[in-house]
């Protein structure tokens, strides 16, 4: 698999508009998973903000499920933001 730079967020189109996509807070992951990306300090979970107030939970997984499989998908319309928990660390690897 290959794993782009870490970049801190830049932006992505989600429904025809521009989106920035960071990291998020973490979330507990397994000690192996833990000791191989210490380093890195990843999370599983992933910040998307800037999203249309109607983007639904559906639209979001089926769009970010192409880079893994999702365990949660969170959206704070007030805040025109949502957060992706990948099922696995690899996820919010690929697009990061």
């Amino acid at each position: 698999m290959l794993l782009l730079p870490i970049k801190k967020s830049y932006s992505i189109h989600v429904k025809g508009s521009p989106v920035k996509v960071g990291w998020g807070k973490s979330t507990p992951v397994s000690s192996l998973q833990r000791n191989q990306y210490e380093e890195m300090a990843p999370s599983r979970n992933i910040f998307i903000g800037s999203i249309d107030v109607t983007t639904s939970e559906d639209e979001l997984r089926n769009f970010f499920i192409q880079f893994g499989p999702i365990e949660r998908v969170k959206i704070l319309p007030h805040k025109q933001c949502a957060f992706i928990l990948y099922t696995h660390l690899a996820g919010s690897f690929v697009i990061l």
